[in-house]
């Protein structure tokens, strides 16, 4: 019955990973979380590997950018004052899924960094 349920709301489009997959990404965002993050959770909910990455991963998300904003927002603009606060900032990053190249440059981007 399950199955007859949900064939019946992908045949009227009702039901669609594609679209789940774009919604959960695009609510996340807002939430500042990044890519690895992103990727894992929609592995964890079903969605199909090559459909998440491209969702992820398409041209319109700069995850760059994002993770600029989601340090900004935690720590303000000022530059980290040490080893100690400069590491905490990349952790803080890290474990919100974006990739060590997104987050040394949030780190060193000229807002944050003066």
């Amino acid at each position: 019955e399950i199955a007859e349920a949900l064939q019946c709301l992908q045949e009227r489009g009702l039901q669609s990973d594609d679209r789940f997959a774009e919604d959960y990404v695009q609510s996340h965002l807002q939430r500042g979380y990044g890519p690895y993050k992103l990727l894992a959770e929609l592995k964890q909910r079903g969605v199909d590997e090559t459909l998440a990455q491209n969702v992820v991963y398409s041209d319109e998300i700069d995850w760059f950018e994002l993770a600029r904003r989601v340090v900004v927002k935690k720590y303000g603009i000022d530059a980290p004052q040490d080893f100690n606060d400069r590491a905490k900032r990349m952790r803080f990053l890290q474990q919100r899924g974006f990739t060590q190249e997104q987050t040394q440059h949030a780190i060193e981007s000229d807002v944050v960094t003066g």
